[in-house]
């Protein structure tokens, strides 16, 4: 019993500071909103996100750019994240992972991340989401049912910070570093 009511605080704390850092996560520079990040299922299951940002006079070819330089600063590895680069298409899509806390362990999100840009605007799509926890039964984000629901929580929390992380790179203040 003094076992369960342990882990039910804990899991009350865990939940308050998650809820806290949702909301302390807002970016005022970017303009974004969780509002403008959509988050759908599709046909087959799967959970993608959506989000299309406009980036007045600002060119495809200088987008691209600006989205291969941010890919290859927020993952380990570019080389190996980076599955196809599409100068022509304006594409980059790569295959990457993110860490989310679960109850009292962290467990890696496994999912693909889409760039498209076109003049004046990109758009970011990360779908393909697959949980893979510590015991290594890898599932389907959309699947979670019960406690698993949290992971959705922080999953929803690290790809609102990827989108205001990509939004600050590919801004027109950002590409204004003279030095």
């Amino acid at each position: 019993m003094i076992a369960r009511l342990k882990f039910a605080m804990r899991f009350v704390m865990y939940a308050s500071m998650m809820f806290g850092a949702i909301l302390a996560s807002g970016c005022a520079t970017t303009g974004i909103s969780e509002d403008n990040l959509q988050a759908l299922t599709l046909d087959n299951g799967e959970l993608e996100y959506n989000h299309v940002h406009s980036v007045d006079g600002v060119s495809d070819e200088e987008l691209y750019d600006r989205a291969m330089q941010w890919m290859a600063r927020n993952y380990r590895s570019a080389n190996d994240v980076i599955q196809l680069e599409d100068r022509d298409g304006k594409r980059v899509i790569g295959k990457g992972a993110f860490s989310v806390p679960f109850m009292m362990i962290t467990s890696t999100v496994r999912h693909t991340i889409q760039i498209d840009t076109r003049d004046g605007r990109y758009r970011l799509s990360i779908d393909g989401l697959r949980v893979v926890p510590d015991s290594g039964n890898e599932w389907n984000l959309a699947d979670a049912v019960g406690p698993q629901r949290s992971i959705v929580s922080g999953t929803d929390k690290r790809v609102f910070e990827l989108v205001n992380s990509l939004a600050s790179a590919m801004s027109v203040d950002a590409a204004e570093d003279e030095w």
